[in-house]
């Protein structure tokens, strides 16, 4: 009778692991054409390109499941910021049935935001 439980099972041998990471992201967007089929097949809206840079982060989490000696199954969660895509200033362009016109605009930003799982093979040299 052997004295003791073991850990060999698949279960004791996943190990956890979190990461983070930081850096500089520069994000470029192209001038942007919005459509109004409800209003009129020609209808359109287009802002201007734009730019920017900030700071960039990411966390992950996950878990490693060893399959060889050197070989590992990893499955993890990972979250990015990227800062933020932001539209330059200047004149939208606007095209409806009455009329075209400019408008002047002081540009759009939103938040770049990224939610991603992963499954992969890590292999040990």
């Amino acid at each position: 009778m052997s004295g003791g439980a073991t850990s060999d099972t698949l279960l004791g041998k996943v190990r956890p692991f979190l990461g983070a990471g930081l850096g500089v992201a520069r994000s470029r967007i192209d001038s942007l054409n919005f459509t109004f089929p409800g209003i009129s097949p020609t209808a359109t809206t287009t802002t201007p390109a734009g730019s920017s840079t900030g700071m960039a982060y990411l966390l992950t989490a996950g878990l490693s499941i060893p399959l060889g000696a050197k070989l590992d199954l990893d499955f993890a969660y990972r979250f990015s910021d990227l800062g933020s895509i932001t539209t330059g200033s200047g004149q939208a362009q606007i095209v409806r049935p009455a009329a075209s016109f400019a408008l002047p605009i002081g540009g759009t930003n939103a938040p770049l935001q990224t939610h991603g799982v992963t499954l992969g093979l890590r292999y040990a040299f």
